[in-house]
Parts: structure tokens; C-alpha cells; sequence
């Protein structure tokens, strides 16, 4: 089924939310949930929580953009206990 850009907008006119960032789901054991999508450096997220932090207190990220029309190219991530971050739109 191809979705057009009519279909996304009438989603869009049913289900209003904030058009700043969108949700990105997580799963972690018997939990799971969503949260807002950010753009991550892991390497410093790494050394953040060797330290006792948490993603929560990472000052290092930054809201991951939301795209108003079309979709995101796949996602890609480091590890699969990783947020995915997009990388750009098709």
C-alpha cells in the first residue's frame, strides 16, 4: 500500500501532537514505553553512565527533529539497546 502525502496529513489532522519532535518507542525487559527521539553522541553517553549518570541527565543531546511531510530513511543505530536516530528524509 503506498501512502500518500494526503494520507499523512489526515493522520496528522486526527492524531495532533507536537510537530517539534516525535516518539520513539522503547522495550527493556517487562517494560516498555515511549519517549521523545534525540540525537545522541553514544560515544560520550558511554563515558556519561561509567560515570553513574543516566540518559535522563545526559546534557548532551539534543531533540531529534520531526519531518512534517514524507518519511525518514531507515533508521540506524549503535547496538540494538540503542535509541535509533534517522539519519535524513527520503
Amino acid at each position: 500500500m503506498m501512502i500518500s502525502n494526503r494520507h499523512i496529513k489526515l493522520f496528522q489532522s486526527l492524531f495532533k501532537g507536537r510537530e517539534d519532535i516525535y516518539a520513539r518507542r522503547w522495550e527493556n525487559e517487562d517494560r516498555d514505553g515511549y519517549m521523545p527521539a534525540y540525537n545522541v553522541d553514544w560515544d560520550k553517553y558511554d563515558k556519561h553512565k561509567a560515570l553513574g549518570g543516566t540518559f535522563q541527565n545526559l546534557k548532551h543531546k539534543k531533540p531529534a527533529p520531526a519531518y512534517s511531510s514524507g518519511y525518514p530513511k531507515a533508521p540506524v543505530g549503535k547496538g540494538n539497546d540503542r535509541h535509533l536516530l534517522l539519519t535524513e528524509k527520503q
